[in-house]
């Protein structure tokens, strides 16, 4: 398995949402295009505060927290899951690939939306089949009121990249788990029982919660994506006639929903278990440092997914050849460069050229690290991209002084940067999507205290704040078209169909 690939992948399905389908026919998601914001139309009831205002929340409450590993459970549910019938994983596979709810509307050639198909005959099926998986709700309602979640992953004994590549599969295998709570949950939104949806969306957000735990950026992928699927029940709730407003709830969530960014410090930081790099400074035979700079390479490979590092082995003569090219490409450079680590050019002069390269790296790397690192920890809205130098003219004069200025001699940084970029926009996101839905319920919370009439501005909502964007660090844009509320958010990234635009009317009673 590429790892990395599988990344991106998640990536992908995290920031496009997950969405085989939306909600009821009180949402529709119009795909117009793929230089185009997604459109969400949905028709809501005005709806007051709940009383008490934390009756519902988007995680299981803190005094209802037991002692106890969650991680145990969630095993023991994906277990119990494998071990129902061929039969009953079949139909789970195709009630959630059909979703069971209505499908994306998508417009035609004419520009009209196209129908959307009922759901009222596949919800007995799915209410049955999730009757079946009881056992399983029983480890998942455990899970979600214990008090911590350890993985049992000992970075220190094992590799750390070689955790990541053994452990990533139970993860993804987690995903099950967190589609039978969403099948669970909307057949509880189907027959108005909200009470017990909220529930079920405590559980699946708890999961992915939990599954981000741990320090692995392909788990906190995995975590976000969870959550960002368990949003969509949510947003079908808010949309169901006579539904409870969930604006406490939301605002309960903590921010941000799923934190990246200790996993990516782990991973950065798991470079350095490479003997390469965490003796560079050591005296080594020649063999020694081949088969370490064979390693560092084999590294950057599996970063960038050009080759299955843990399945595959690129024939000796192309690594010698490779590890000679990148010696006469970058020994040079290195060695009149580390003169700006405090090196003295007599003290390079004996050292072994693989040497040079290694030094080089590995204290360019701590800076590489940092400039990372700085990308992460400010606001998503303030934060510059990490420098790519790799990508641009190599500098040949330094004259700024600044060491995060030069270029690896080892890609191993640079090659992390995107994937990191792509974490942090699908972190970000997350937390819009969810103060997406915040607004929506002020705008419902206002409505029902105004009879019945949406705002002009998001600034005559005087009963509860109005969330900033945690994408732009600004205002959310709202305007309001005749009877119809409308709310635009922006893309994390440059990918214009990342982005979104509601659509909001208010039920017509008779």
């Amino acid at each position: 398995m590429k790892i990395r690939t599988l990344y991106f992948c998640l990536i992908i399905t995290v920031i496009s949402h997950g969405l085989s389908s939306t909600a009821s026919a009180q949402v529709k998601q119009i795909i117009q295009g793929a230089d185009k914001a997604w459109l969400y139309e949905f028709i809501v009831d005005p709806a007051p505060t709940v009383q008490p205002a934390f009756k519902f929340r988007l995680l299981p409450d803190s005094s209802l927290r037991r002692p106890g590993n969650a991680a145990t459970s969630y095993y023991r549910a994906l277990y119990l899951f494998h071990a129902h019938s061929d039969q009953d994983r079949k139909e789970f596979d195709e009630c959630y690939h059909f979703g069971f709810m209505i499908r994306p509307a998508r417009t035609s050639a004419d520009g009209k939306v196209i129908q959307q198909v009922s759901i009222a005959s596949e919800i007995a099926r799915v209410r049955s089949l999730v009757s079946r998986y009881a056992d399983v709700f029983e480890e998942l309602e455990s899970a979600a009121v214990r008090e911590t979640c350890d993985w049992g992953i000992d970075f220190q004994t094992t590799s750390g990249f070689e955790a990541i590549r053994k452990y990533t599969p139970q993860f993804v295998a987690m995903r099950q788990l967190s589609r039978l709570v969403q099948q669970k949950t909307r057949v509880a939104i189907f027959d108005r029982k909200y009470d017990e949806a909220v529930s079920l969306i405590q559980i699946g957000f708890q999961l992915g919660r939990d599954i981000a735990e741990c320090p692995m950026n392909i788990a906190g992928a995995i975590g976000i994506a969870i959550s960002i699927e368990m949003q969509v029940p949510l947003m079908e709730m808010i949309a169901e006639p006579d539904s409870p407003n969930l604006y406490w709830a939301v605002t309960s969530a903590p921010h941000p929903m799923i934190d990246i960014r200790p996993a990516i410090e782990q991973e950065l930081n798991l470079t350095y278990q490479l003997p390469f790099l965490r003796e560079a400074e050591k005296p080594h035979t020649p063999e020694e440092w081949t088969r370490g700079l064979n390693e560092a390479l084999k590294l950057v490979h599996w970063l960038r997914s050009d080759v299955s590092a843990s399945n595959s082995k690129k024939p000796e003569t192309d690594a010698s050849t490779e590890i000679r090219e990148l010696i006469n490409r970058e020994y040079p450079r290195a060695k009149s460069e580390l003169v700006q680590f405090g090196f003295q050019p007599e003290q390079i002069a004996g050292m072994p050229q693989i040497q040079v390269l290694a030094i080089h790296q590995a204290r360019l790397g701590f800076h590489k690290r940092d400039e990372i690192l700085k990308s992460i920890y400010l606001p998503f809205h303030q934060a510059s991209p990490p420098k790519r130098s790799n990508d641009g003219p190599e500098i040949k004069n330094n004259k700024s002084g600044d060491i995060t200025n030069l270029k690896e001699v080892i890609p191993i940084f640079e090659s992390q940067v995107t994937w990191i970029e792509q974490a942090r926009a699908a972190s970000v996101r997350l937390d819009g999507l969810l103060v997406r839905l915040q607004t929506i319920e002020a705008l419902r919370m206002h409505a029902a205290a105004n009879a019945g009439k949406l705002p002009g501005s998001l600034s005559e909502i005087t009963l509860v704040p109005i969330p900033i964007n945690p994408i732009t660090g600004q205002s959310i844009i709202y305007h309001l078209e005749g009877e119809t509320a409308v709310l635009e958010f922006p893309s994390p990234n440059s990918i214009a169909t990342y982005g979104e635009i509601i659509r909001l009317t208010l039920r017509k009673r008779n």
